[in-house]
C-alpha cells in the first residue's frame, strides 16, 4: 500500500514544517470536559478538517479513466478493500492525496507444466535471462525486455539449461523450469499519492493498483462551513509539501503475477485484471512434474518411506477389522500422502456424506455386512457398487372372515411404494388406517357400487402420487448440491442447484425469479454485476455474492 522513504532529518524537519501550517490554519479548539469543575482543555477535533465529498463515488479504473488527465485530486476512500496481497489493503474512509501515475511494463506468458497451464506475467525488468525458440533450438541469451523489443509476439523462451537460479533461500534447476509462450505486452499502473490524516499529509508514498475494481473512491471537493478560499489555501500547501516527495512513474511489483484463468477471457485489458499472488519462478513451478526445488532440507514425500504408517478412517469404530492398513490403496477418507489438497478435500467430503447416510439406515446385521464391504480394503474404489437390496415391503395383514350381521369395514392397506420410509430416513411401519378397531364406531355398510367407485379413485390418486411426488421427495432428501470450486463447475449447475446455491449465499428470496428466468450455471456465468442489480433487484453486497460465486465458485466462509 505504502512505499516508505528515507526519514532523513531534512525531510522530517519538512514534514514538521507542514505539520505547524495544517495546525495554524486549522486550530485547536476549546474543549469542554463533562464534570463538576468545567474545566476547558484545549483538544484538537477532526471535525475541524470536516471534508465536503462528492455524492458519486467511482471503481479505480473509472477513477483513472475519468480524472487521470486532471490530477492531482483528494480522494475519499468509499469503500475499503481487504486484499489477499498485503499492500492492496486499504480502509474505508481515507483520505489521500492522488498526485501522478505510474506504469510498469510486464509481458503474459504461459507456462506450459505438461498436463495444465499457468497464466502468468512477468517484468520486464525480470534479471533472468532466457533464450528464444525457434525450429526447437536455442537462441542467444537476451533478457525479458531485449526480446520484446527485439521479437514479435507471441513467441517461445525458454531458460538456458544446466543453470541454477536462487531465490530467498532455494534453488532451482533451469532444467525443471518449463516452456513460456510471450503473448502480449502490457502495463500495469498505479494511483501514486499521500494519505492525509488529520489534513495533515504522510510523506509515505501510497500506490492504488487499477486492478482493485472492487475498491471505490470519491472526489473530495473542499471543507464543509469553510470559505473557498480556504479550501485553496490548503491544496496549495499540499502542492507545496508535495514537491519535495519522490514519486517514481514507473513503480511496479517486482514478482511474478498469477492469474485466474477462468477469470480472464481472450480480449481482457491486463491492466485491470487482478493477480491472484505474486511469487517467483521457484512458485511457479512449485508444481510442475514433482518437486522442483533444489532444497537441503527439503523432505520427499514418498508413498514408501509411510509404509509402516497405520492410517484410521475418520468417524469408523477402531475394533473394525477395515482398520488393518492398507499400503498399497488408502481409503478416500484417509489422509493419504499421494493426494493433493484438493483430491484429500473432494474425497473427505464425500466420505462425508457417505458415513452421513450410513448412520441413518437401520442398525440390523444387513448394515454391517454392507459398510463392510464398502470399506474392505480388498475392494477397487474404482469399480462401481451394487447397491443395497432394499427392504421388503411389510406383509399385508390377514383377511378377517366376514361374519353375518356384522358391519362391513374397510379392509386394512399398506401406504403405497410413493410413501414407504426414504432409505436415509428411519421410520415404523404406517398403516392408512392405524387405529385400534375398539376405536371405530361401527357405520351402515356401503352399496357395494359406491365402494367399487372409492377404490377406483383411490387407486388413481395413489398412482398419480407415486409418479408425481415421489421422485421430488427423494430428491429432496437425497441429492446432495455438486461441489463448485470454480466457474467450469458453476457451467455444469442445473437450475435447481443454482436455487440451491442461492440459500447458500442467504439470496433464496430471487429463487422465484431465478426459476422463472430459467438461470442455469451457463446463464449465471454470462452475467455481470450490473445484471444481478438491474434485472433481479438485488443491493451491491447481495449481487457482489452471487457475482463472486459465479466467476471463482467463491463461498462465504
Amino acid at each position: 500500500m505504502a512505499s516508505s522513504q528515507n526519514q532523513d532529518p531534512a525531510r522530517q524537519g519538512l514534514h514538521s514544517a507542514h505539520r505547524a501550517i495544517i495546525e495554524g490554519m486549522f486550530p485547536e479548539k476549546p474543549f469542554t470536559e463533562g464534570g463538576k469543575s468545567g474545566v476547558h482543555k484545549p483538544k484538537r477535533l477532526v471535525k475541524t478538517m470536516d471534508f465536503d465529498v462528492e455524492k458519486n463515488d467511482y471503481s479505480v479504473p473509472e477513477f483513472y479513466e475519468r480524472f487521470g488527465k486532471e490530477l492531482p485530486q483528494v480522494i475519499m476512500i468509499s469503500q475499503g478493500f481487504f486484499g489477499d496481497i498485503v499492500e492492496d489493503t486499504f480502509d474505508r474512509e481515507s483520505i489521500i492525496r492522488i498526485q501522478t501515475v505510474s506504469k510498469q511494463r510486464r509481458v503474459v506468458a504461459r507456462a506450459d507444466m505438461g498436463d495444465h497451464s499457468k497464466l502468468i506475467s512477468i517484468p520486464l525488468t525480470y534479471p533472468e535471462k532466457v533464450c528464444v525458440v525457434k525450429k526447437h533450438k536455442l537462441g542467444k541469451e537476451k533478457t525479458i525486455k531485449e526480446v520484446i523489443e527485439h521479437q514479435s509476439l507471441p513467441c517461445h523462451v525458454q531458460f538456458p539449461k544446466d543453470r541454477t537460479i536462487s531465490v530467498g533461500g532455494q534453488n532451482i534447476s533451469t532444467n525443471h523450469i518449463p516452456k513460456l509462450l510471450l503473448q502480449k505486452a502490457f502495463d500495469e499502473m498505479y494511483l501514486l499519492g499521500n494519505l492525509i490524516t488529520d489534513g495533515v499529509m504522510e510523506p509515505d508514498v501510497v500506490n492504488v493498483p487499477l486492478y482493485l475494481s472492487q475498491l471505490r473512491m470519491a472526489r473530495v471537493l473542499g471543507l464543509k462551513n469553510s470559505p473557498p478560499q480556504k479550501w485553496r489555501g490548503y491544496l496549495e500547501e499540499l502542492e507545496r509539501f508535495s514537491a519535495y516527495m519522490k514519486y517514481d512513474k514507473e513503480y511496479g511489483n517486482q514478482g511474478i503475477a498469477q492469474y485466474d484463468q477462468s477469470a480472464v477471457h481472450s480480449e481482457a485489458v491486463f491492466s485491470f485484471v487482478e493477480p491472484q499472488t505474486y511469487s517467483n519462478i521457484i512458485s511457479v513451478c512449485k508444481h510442475h512434474r514433482g518437486n522442483a526445488v533444489d532444497n537441503p532440507n527439503y523432505l520427499p514425500t514418498d508413498v514408501k518411506q509411510h509404509e509402516d504408517i497405520t492410517y484410521e478412517e475418520i468417524g469408523m469404530p477402531r475394533e473394525s477389522e477395515m482398520h488393518k492398513p492398507d499400503n498399497h490403496r488408502p481409503s478416500l477418507a484417509t489422509f493419504g500422502v499421494g493426494q493433493t489438497p484438493a483430491q484429500a478435500s473432494t474425497s473427505h467430503n464425500s466420505q462425508n456424506v457417505k458415513s452421513t447416510s450410513g448412520s441413518l439406515k437401520s442398525t440390523g446385521p444387513e448394515k454391517r455386512s454392507v459398510q463392510e464391504s464398502n470399506h474392505s480394503p480388498l475392494i477397487d474404489r474404482s469399480t462401481k457398487v451394487s447397491p443395497p437390496v432394499a427392504i421388503k415391503p411389510p406383509r399385508p395383514p390377514p383377511q378377517i372372515p366376514e361374519m353375518p350381521g356384522s358391519p362391513k369395514l374397510p379392509a386394512r392397506q399398506p401406504r403405497p411404494p410413493s410413501q414407504m420410509p426414504s432409505p436415509t430416513v428411519k421410520h415404523e411401519a404406517i398403516y392408512t388406517n392405524n387405529l385400534p378397531r375398539t376405536s371405530i364406531r361401527p357405520f351402515q355398510p356401503e352399496p357395494k357400487e359406491a365402494i367399487a367407485l372409492e377404490q377406483e379413485r383411490s387407486s388413481k390418486s395413489d398412482q398419480q402420487s407415486n409418479t408425481l411426488e415421489s421422485p421430488k421427495k427423494q430428491d429432496e432428501v437425497c441429492k446432495p448440491l455438486p461441489t463448485v470450486n470454480d466457474s467450469l463447475d458453476v457451467v455444469k449447475l442445473s437450475i435447481d442447484d443454482v436455487c440451491g446455491y442461492l440459500k447458500v449465499l442467504h439470496l433464496d428470496k430471487y429463487e422465484p425469479k431465478f426459476r422463472k428466468e430459467l438461470i442455469d450455471g451457463t446463464l449465471l456465468i454470462a452475467l455481470s454485476k450490473e445484471d444481478f442489480e438491474k434485472e433481479f433487484g438485488m443491493n451491491g453486497l447481495e449481487a457482489v455474492r452471487i457475482f463472486k460465486f459465479s466467476k471463482e465458485g467463491h463461498l462465504p466462509r
